[in-house]
């Protein structure tokens, strides 16, 4: 992924540096225990934006570590204490490759590669992206609705209108890749407990606070409770290696998601199958042993050529 910055926005990208840069110098020991009366409340979009500058910050001077970074803009007066701001950063940067990989991913999406004319994504799109999916999946304190609509007021401020578009384009992509590892999630733990129903299954991430399942993540995992006997015999009878009960959960619970998302599902979720099997393979990927993933593909294939004959 190219991380160069545009010639249209690094003027203004460094101008903001340079503001921030002046004082430099100015003393690095404030006092880090600050009473709730003094902390400012701030909005959603301060705080991406104050997280935003942190990491662009820390793009330009690597070797600098973000407490540092934090600590020198409150003595800048660029803003005040903001812990939230300084633990965004601080995760957005250490899962920085987990999270550019799901955007290499989308950015090689055709719609969004054509919203880019060719173009890589400038330092500040990825930036403002690597912030945005670090909340959308380990977060969870904004709203997917309110985590766009932030995303739109920032990439509107930082970015060209059609890097905007794509940033839009990946988070919305990204956000239906949580809904499916949610999806996933519940599926396979109903792989250990088959009388676990769609509702206790929710509930439990609810209580034990692992997640909040989405509409979309609801409905894939009540499709596979619905069909799940009609699912084990897709696996079962598109597989001939290996007997049901040696499959590994994971690989039978990414194989149910893709099936569900790509075929049970309404309309408003389905997805076509390729893009179906390939999530899934990634999901193998990620979760299950070394070659696991060609497992998941193989018996999706041979699935998808059954379900659909047309194609």
């Amino acid at each position: 992924m190219g991380n160069g910055l545009d010639a249209n926005n690094s003027d203004e990208l460094m101008n903001v540096l340079n503001e921030i840069n002046k004082d430099k110098e100015a003393e690095n020991d404030i006092e880090q225990e600050n009473t709730a009366d003094e902390k400012p409340q701030y909005t959603s979009v301060e705080i991406f934006e104050q997280a935003f500058l942190i990491l662009l910050e820390k793009f330009y001077f690597p070797e600098t570590p973000i407490d540092r970074i934090y600590y020198n803009f409150i003595a800048a007066e660029i803003f005040s204490y903001s812990e939230y701001a300084k633990k965004l950063a601080f995760d957005s940067d250490r899962s920085k490759d987990y999270i550019d990989n799901i955007i290499d991913r989308n950015l090689r999406i055709k719609s969004t590669s054509e919203i880019l004319k060719g173009k890589n994504l400038s330092t500040a799109s990825l930036i403002i992206l690597r912030i945005a999916l670090t909340e959308m999946f380990e977060y969870f304190e904004v709203s997917d609705k309110e985590l766009i609509s932030v995303l739109n007021e920032i990439s509107k401020k930082y970015c060209s209108e059609d890097e905007k578009n794509a940033v839009y384009q990946i988070a919305k992509f990204s956000k239906k890749e949580k809904d499916r590892e949610q999806a996933f999630s519940l599926i396979f733990e109903r792989e250990f407990n088959p009388g676990l129903t769609t509702e206790e299954a929710v509930n439990y991430a609810l209580e034990c606070e692992i997640f909040k399942p989405t509409p979309r993540t609801i409905e894939i995992v009540s499709q596979a409770e619905k069909h799940d006997r009609e699912l084990n015999n897709l696996i079962s009878e598109n597989n001939i290696n290996t007997p049901f009960n040696r499959i590994p959960k994971v690989n039978i619970a990414a194989i149910k998601t893709a099936v569900s998302e790509m075929y049970y599902c309404n309309k408003s979720i389905k997805i076509p199958y390729r893009i179906a099997v390939n999530e899934a393979v990634e999901i193998a990927k990620k979760y299950g042993d070394r070659k696991d993933y060609k497992f998941v593909n193989g018996v999706l294939g041979a699935i998808v050529k059954k379900l659909f004959p047309d194609n």
